[in-house]
């Protein structure tokens, strides 16, 4: 009977152990190493969200210089602006 008692304590110790490296080699090695990757790709991803708002910032921006350039001609077709002759077309331009 002590015998058998013995083995089944050791048995118990050995699942013990076994079962707090377990949770010790998670928590301490393979847990950082994700959560230092999955941040890495947070980053990744942030900055590649980023440059594509910046890269449609400028596409917007330059569309609405091009078209803000006809707002006055658009005006002059309206009211037939004199301001806009003299601006957009010298009398220097024409000779």
């Amino acid at each position: 009977m002590i015998f058998s008692r013995k083995i089944v304590l050791s048995a118990v110790f050995v699942v013990v152990f076994l079962t707090m490296g377990r949770y010790a080699l998670r928590d301490r090695i393979i847990l950082p190493y994700f959560y230092d990757l999955d941040n890495e790709n947070a980053r990744e991803d942030t900055m590649r969200c980023l440059d594509t708002l910046q890269g449609e910032m400028g596409h917007i921006s330059e569309n609405a210089s091009d078209w803000a350039q006809w707002d006055d001609a658009y005006n002059f077709m309206e009211d037939g602006n004199a301001e806009f002759i003299r601006s957009n077309m010298p009398w220097e331009s024409l000779h």
